[in-house]
């Protein structure tokens, strides 16, 4: 008889050898019912590959101006949410003149993603008293972390001291 340990989720499942009093060649089992046990695990472990979760983020970045794009590489469709985040874990809200009506929603729900196509949150622009640091992150539902490709391009406008010329930093982080 052959015993099956550990088929709950999540863990393959290990096989008893048989007694060397057993008439086999084969020291594994070959049964049907075992077969059909084995193919019912794998099968249900397909199912809930399907049900996974990857959260990817990026390093922080000090800016005035946050944007965010995402980029399905993978053969399935994915679904995707966003969000850009402060030191504190909150979402950056939309503070500055140049802030579009309506602002960006951030976080930004999760949205299907067709392979090779891009998602994208942002502008959020932040009034020159809330210019600081963020940081992105991005929730991939059904796939893993191979199957995307993340970026935070940040602006930061700064002056030339003693003079009111502007200067204008551009920097780009991506996301594992």
């Amino acid at each position: 008889m052959v015993e099956i340990e550990g088929s709950g989720s999540g863990t393959a499942p290990k096989f008893a050898r048989r007694s060397g009093r057993e008439k086999s060649d084969d020291a594994y089992s070959n049964d049907a019912g075992d077969s059909q046990l084995i193919s019912r695990y794998w099968s249900d472990c397909a199912a809930r590959a399907d049900d996974r979760r990857v959260t990817l983020y990026t390093a922080p970045l000090r800016g005035d101006t946050f944007n965010y794009n995402a980029v399905n590489v993978s053969q399935k469709t994915l679904y995707v949410g966003l969000a850009i985040l402060d030191d504190n874990g909150d979402p950056l809200t939309c503070t500055g003149a140049s802030c579009p009506s309506p602002p960006p929603l951030n976080p930004a729900p999760p949205v299907s993603v067709l392979p090779g196509t891009a998602v994208t949150i942002g502008s959020i622009f932040l009034a020159p008293a809330d210019v600081g640091d963020g940081y992105c992150k991005v929730t991939v539902d059904a796939g893993d972390g191979d199957d995307l490709r993340a970026v935070l391009n940040i602006n930061l406008t700064r002056t030339i001291p003693g003079t009111s010329t502007p200067v204008f930093v551009v920097r780009s982080v991506e996301g594992y």
